[in-house]
Parts: C-alpha cells; structure tokens; sequence
C-alpha cells in the first residue's frame, strides 16, 4: 500500500514537473524572440538617433541659426525604453522635417539627401522589427494571463511586455 502511494506522489510530481518544464519553455521561447527582436531595435534606434543628430546640425549650418531646432536628446539613451526613445526620435525627425520643408534651398544637399534615404530605408526595417515584436509580445502577454501558463508566470514572474505604437 505504502508502494502504491508512493508511486503515485511520484507520478503526481513528474507531471507537474512536465507542466512546469513545457510552460517554461514557452514563455523562454518568446522571451528569446523577443530579447533578439529588442537588439535589432535598439541598433536602428541608435542609428536614427546619430542621422537626427547630423541632420539637426546641418540645417542649424545652412539656415545660419544658433536657436535649437529640436529638444536636447543626448541623453534619453540612458533614461527611457525603447518604445519612449522610438517616440522622442519620431517627434524630432518629424520636427526636423517641417523645418526643412520650410526652406527651399535645403533640397539641393547632398549630404542631406542621402541621410533622409537612410532613415527611409531604416524606417522600414524598424517598423517590420516594431511588427515582429508587437506581434510577438502580444502572445506572449496572452499566455501570461492564459491557464494553465499563468501558474508558470506567477512562480516565475514574468511580466506583461509593452507595445510599440503603431
């Protein structure tokens, strides 16, 4: 009898064992997607931070201004994620570009020309990576609170991922 009961304990315990062991698997399975997607995020972040920078300079130089065109932003690297970071580059670039529009003789820089190629072309990547992650981070926030894989969070405690906005 002391046998049976034994056996049993063991098998109740390797299941929950096999429960814990798939969820876990799981949820590091979109925690991985997610930790690569964030790098290839953060790496057009940083490049459209640079481009920002360089084009803010050059309009400064050539509409012969010393007033600043954007808010200072050397700094929201070390104090933001990465979805308040991608916001605050957007609204300067967006900024940046109703200035340049006002001015006629900035079409003509080559220089110019070809970093707006670059965050056009960066644009894109950075909104399919924006995509992916979302994309991935929903499901992920789903199964968070989703039984049985909610046990799994809880003991782990894992956290709901915020979203880019699209």
């Amino acid at each position: 009898m002391v046998a049976i009961i034994i056996l049993i304990v063991i098998v109740v315990l390797f299941f929950i064992y096999l429960f814990i062991d798939i969820t876990y698997n799981k949820f590091q399975d979109y925690i991985i997607r997610i930790n690569d997607v964030e790098l290839k995020i953060e790496d057009l972040l940083n490049n459209k931070f640079d481009n920002i920078i360089k084009i803010n300079s050059i309009i400064k130089e050539k509409i012969g201004t010393d007033k600043e065109i954007i808010d200072d932003i050397s700094n929201i690297r070390d104090e933001k994620t990465k979805i308040e970071i991608d916001n605050i580059l957007t609204e300067s670039f967006e900024k940046i570009d109703y200035i340049k529009n006002q001015y006629n003789e900035l079409d003509d820089e080559e220089e110019l020309k070809k970093i707006y190629s670059n965050i056009e072309k960066e644009k894109e990547s950075l909104n399919a990576y924006k995509k992916y992650y979302n994309d991935n981070s929903n499901d992920y926030n789903r199964i968070i609170n989703k039984f049985p894989y909610g046990i799994t969070a809880k003991l782990f405690r894992y956290k709901t991922k915020e979203l880019f906005n699209d």
